[in-house]
């Protein structure tokens, strides 16, 4: 078996915090995840604090995958009737 096909590939990380409420200082979440992909080896190329808007989410995600292949999307998620990034995505 030949490893002609395999060719290396650089993966780069993007972190979007969907929140109405955080802050680059408060958002603990969005720090812990950069530095959990950092700790791999994974370079943070984006990084963005959207409100709970389907179509502020949507554009950051294009936003980032013009930037990043790995993205990781945290908040938005909960009960309330604001919450959209399930749907968003």
């Amino acid at each position: 078996m030949s490893d002609n096909h395999i060719k290396p590939f650089k993966i780069t990380g993007a972190v979007i915090t969907v929140s109405t409420t955080r802050t680059t200082d408060t958002d603990t979440s969005g720090k812990t995840i950069s530095g959990l992909l950092e700790e791999k080896a994974i370079p943070i190329r984006h990084y963005a604090i959207v409100p709970d808007r389907i179509d502020a989410i949507r554009n950051e995600l294009f936003i980032a995958l013009k930037k990043a292949n790995c993205i990781v999307i945290n908040g938005g998620t909960g009960l309330t009737y604001d919450d959209c990034t399930i749907e968003a995505i």
